[in-house]
């Protein structure tokens, strides 16, 4: 009997060793990304949403504190201002605003190891939610969905131990960091009534509505509007039937992508097996967050928005998977790493996975090469800001990118950027630059054509030859274009 208890304690001392182990090789991996990652430029939805209005509130005093009139995209403005306060103090550097983001991702798989403990799932979770490709994407970039993600697996946390005030503090993170927030927080209540019947409790989480709804007020009397703004309503709100048709293969497609089909499954099998209070409440908080997202997205439904579902799934997979052998443990493990190299010809190349990063060394060799002479180059969305959007700088060495959109007479353009980073050309621009010279500049998947009036120096076109598309990228565009 004592052999008994001291090989148990035994295997428990073990154990708790194994997970102090795997969370010190994790923070070692994110603080090797934070430092490797911490001069990368705002990009993509990480400027409508951080950077112009935190650049243009540093440089004013903070007399701006609003987006922007016409680009306003209806978020809380406290993440931005703090972002523009830590430059006030330190600089504006753009370390300074990684770091920031390094702080919510430790503080994310902190409460992932946390949760782990409590499930018992050995290390699991914490492993599978720190490999998720999006996960690691959000960690490598500037962005405010990882704050998130922090506030989420917290009111996950403090669920599993009850804290009411630890749960509410969560609940207000989600609604003044970002309109998505407000759909997660109002999941997760609905989530928890169902499940534990407690009308009281669930009455005092409302009180997490009150800074939100104190914003709402402020936001419309300054701009006379609530949530969506008049620019995006052709973007957000619940769409026709063909678009919801759509949009749901669309969701069904992003849940499973980038190797998270294997999070996915394994958590349907668990739920199957395992009917209880808990696996209810986390198929509500899956289901919920999905019929959002279905619900209030008409166009371009990004993975980052169903990252919780794939998290709140992690825990039943994770469980699941601590009864399998070690050859689909390694299988999943390596399905999950290679998500973060995923990319599909012919698809615009977004912020989904770490693959963006390549668009960096492409900005790199167009600001050092003779490209552009004293020309002025053109781009559509996600790329078309100026230096000090991007990286923080008024220095001349930085690229500027001018917006097509604002350009009222299109003679005046020289030089625009067309690529699969890049959003698409209406036919307008691609009528006039049918003729124009043109070269091609890649780094891993992420390629552009520089497109010029005149004729190109034929040192670049040698050195940047004109890239030509694969069979299976013509394949896959008229494949989107046929379902578009």
């Amino acid at each position: 009997m004592c052999l008994i208890k001291n090989k148990s304690k035994y295997q428990g001392e073990v154990g708790r060793n194994w997970e102090r182990i795997l969370f010190l090789i994790v923070f070692i991996f994110y603080l090797g990304l934070f430092l490797f990652t911490s001069s990368d430029p705002f990009f993509g939805d990480a400027k409508s949403t951080i950077s112009r209005l935190a650049y243009p509130a540093f440089e004013s005093n903070f007399r701006i504190w609003l987006y922007p009139q016409g680009i306003d995209p209806g978020h809380p403005v406290i993440i931005p201002l703090i972002h523009a306060f830590l430059w006030k103090i330190f600089g504006a550097h753009l370390w300074i605003s990684h770091l920031f983001t390094f702080c919510f991702t430790l503080l994310a798989l902190v409460f992932a190891s946390r949760i782990d403990k409590y499930y018992q799932s050995k290390g699991w979770f914490l492993l599978l939610v720190a490999i998720n490709p999006l996960f690691v994407s959000l960690a490598a970039s500037l962005n405010s969905h990882i704050i998130l993600v922090a506030c989420f697996l917290g009111f996950h946390f403090f669920h599993t131990k009850g804290k009411l005030i630890g749960q509410i503090i969560c609940l207000v993170g989600l609604l003044l960091t970002h309109n998505q927030g407000m759909l997660i927080a109002v999941v997760l209540l609905i989530a928890h009534f169902i499940t534990e019947r407690n009308a009281k409790q669930t009455i005092k989480m409302t009180l997490a509505f009150i800074p939100w709804g104190i914003w709402l007020f402020i936001h419309h009397h300054e701009t006379g509007w609530f949530l969506i703004p008049p620019e995006y309503a052709e973007f957000r709100g619940i769409g026709t039937l063909p678009t919801l048709i759509k949009n749901a293969a669309i969701i069904a497609w992003r849940l499973a992508d980038f190797g998270l089909f294997a999070i996915i499954l394994l958590s349907i099998f668990y739920i199957i097996k395992n009917r209880s209070k808990t696996m209810i409440y986390i198929t509500l908080i899956a289901l919920g967050i999905a019929g959002s997202v279905w619900l209030s997205v008409k166009f371009s439904i990004a993975h980052r928005y169903l990252i919780f579902a794939h998290l709140i799934l992690t825990l039943p997979a994770s469980l699941l998977l601590i009864k399998q052998t070690n050859r689909i443990k390694y299988l999943v493990v390596v399905l999950l790493l290679s998500g973060s190299f995923w990319y599909y010809p012919g698809k615009q190349l977004s912020d989904a996975n770490i693959q963006f990063r390549h668009y960096f060394n492409i900005y790199k060799t167009i600001q050092s090469q003779p490209i552009l002479g004293k020309h002025t180059l053109y781009s559509t969305p996600p790329n078309e800001s100026k230096s000090t959007i991007t990286h923080l700088s008024k220095d001349t060495q930085w690229l500027d990118i001018n917006s097509l959109s604002e350009v009222k007479d299109l003679s005046t353009i020289h030089k625009i950027m067309q690529g699969n980073v890049c959003g698409p050309l209406s036919k307008e621009i691609k009528d006039l630059i049918l003729n124009w010279d043109y070269i091609s500049i890649k780094s891993g998947p992420a390629w552009v054509n520089i497109y010029s009036k005149s004729p190109m120096n034929a040192v670049l076109k040698e050195k940047f030859p004109k890239r030509k598309a694969t069979w299976l990228e013509e394949k896959m565009k008229d494949l989107k274009k046929q379902y578009k």
